[in-house]
């Protein structure tokens, strides 16, 4: 299904505000409702679960080594470093390279800042050597180091996770782009177009009340946009497989139901799109403009929405 590139993502006006905020900022994590299922949930216990047990193997090593340095035993010691620096190295680097891109934070997606996350992944044998050179500094030493690894497994466990986790917990709160075949997003598009002449009027006039019935029709106009969809794709699916009359006969009443209510919606957008030329129409002018304002003031812009058959 191609998806429209012209409709915004639509949120569930009953969202509290700070975690539509926190969606609304981070529109790249958002998740369609086809890929739902997808990779996503094996993978972040896959981060989660290594990069617990990265940090916990840095409390291991820090351990492990502690005889090795009371005896000087170089020789004992740096096997172990280098099992240790590789492990660290090699799950950093496959971190990175592994991990969606919108889920990596800003810095890490492109650039410098990946060479040096790289870099950094690599810096755990020499530093570990180095720790073990200073001798009665070993330990002051190797717990800095070591706190400072565990630090960043542990940030690649949670942090890295933490919007697409986010995203996942208020995914039926939402709908995307890719949600929406271009074949029947126009309807959805007028409504977002007329939200954003509100909010332009909205810059002058108090438009606070009117918004939240514009904004709760077009959640309600996308959830049933997006049902009407996935119901005619399954409604093609069968008729195709359809055997025999009374399993036509079944078919055809619920695509004559669900024509009805496709029919619905477009009066619907229909009705905003005009409410919308009244408020461009009458903006252009003074006079006009004090009207919306006295219609915004008394609520009479609001009220013909609902007898239109609004939200």
């Amino acid at each position: 299904m191609p998806a429209s590139r012209d409709v915004r993502p639509v949120f569930d006006p009953g969202l509290p505000p700070n975690v539509a905020t926190r969606l609304r900022d981070n529109p790249e994590v958002l998740i369609p409702k086809s890929r739902l299922t997808d990779h996503r949930p094996l993978r972040r216990p896959l981060l989660v679960a290594g990069g617990t047990a990265l940090a916990a193997l840095n409390l291991v090593w820090a351990a492990a080594s502690i005889p090795s340095v009371e005896a000087g035993a170089f020789g004992a010691y740096v096997p172990g470093a280098v099992v240790h620096a590789a492990l660290v190295g090699a799950a950093g680097i496959a971190a990175l390279r592994t991990t969606p891109r919108s889920w990596l934070p800003e810095a890490l997606r492109e650039g410098r800042r990946r060479d040096l996350w790289t870099l950094f992944c690599a810096t755990p044998l020499p530093l570990s050597c180095t720790a073990f050179v200073l001798g009665s500094l070993w330990w002051p030493t190797a717990t800095a180091v070591l706190s400072v690894y565990s630090a960043a497994a542990l940030w690649v466990a949670f942090g890295w996770t933490a919007r697409d986790r986010f995203a996942t917990a208020h995914a039926h709160r939402y709908l995307v782009p890719e949600d929406f075949s271009s074949s029947y997003s126009a309807l959805l598009t007028d409504v977002q177009r007329t939200i954003d002449r509100l909010e332009e009027a909205g810059e002058r006039f108090d438009a606070a009340e009117p918004l939240a019935v514009l904004r709760a029709e077009e959640w309600r106009i996308a959830s049933a946009l997006h049902r009407y969809q996935r119901q005619r794709a399954e409604y093609l699916k069968k008729a195709a497989r359809a055997a025999d009359r009374q399993e036509r006969s079944t078919l055809t009443r619920q695509y004559e139901q669900q024509e009805q209510e496709y029919r619905e919606l477009s009066r619907q957008r229909h009705r905003i799109l005009e409410y919308g030329k009244v408020i461009e129409e009458a903006l252009r002018t003074p006079q006009g403009r004090a009207e919306v304002e006295r219609a915004l003031a008394s609520g009479e812009l609001l009220a013909a929405d609902r007898s239109d058959g609004g939200s």
